[in-house]
């Protein structure tokens, strides 16, 4: 069961400075993830269904494509258009089930290693993170959970018009 949070007292002001800052420095990250990455011939979308997939190897699991479209916190079209794109390469494998049109996707060898290389020459990235000492990472990342369990709770309750 999540943790229920209290909610303080904010001004729209600081919402907004709040927000900007966020916005901007999410921005600056995929940006330098992209510029990255694109010399591997992946995109950030990719890489973080790269990683999903590793990850799911080393678990012995064999997600579908609504396991890992919650995953990456992408659209499930969104992600079988790269899924496709990045069978072509031969970096993962997608097992179709003719009973249920129920398709398992799992990462190659080819998919492994190429993520273990890519993680291997990351820099940009770790650079902006790593101008923050140990305990400033832990401290953001206790905050960024913490925001994110709100996020979760309020929009899984709340309905858009």
């Amino acid at each position: 069961m999540a943790a229920k949070h209290k909610t303080h007292d904010i001004s729209g002001e600081e919402e907004l400075e709040l927000w900007i800052l966020i916005s901007r420095v999410r921005k600056e990250l995929l940006v330098a993830s992209d510029r990255e990455l694109r010399r591997f011939g992946l995109s950030s979308v990719q890489m973080g269904i790269l990683h999903a997939l590793y990850k799911a190897r080393q678990s012995g699991v064999l997600p579908n494509l609504s396991d890992l479209s919650r995953w990456v916190i992408r659209q499930h079209n969104t992600v079988s258009v790269m899924l496709t794109s990045m069978e072509k390469r031969g970096l993962v494998q997608l097992e179709r089930s003719s009973q249920k049109r129920s398709v398992r996707i799992s990462i190659t060898d080819k998919g492994y290693d190429l993520y273990e290389e890519v993680m291997g020459k990351r820099k940009a990235v770790l650079g902006i993170l790593g101008s923050l000492s140990p305990k400033e990472r832990e401290k953001l990342r206790d905050l960024l959970t913490k925001m994110d369990q709100k996020a979760r709770d309020i929009l899984l309750k709340v309905s858009f018009p």
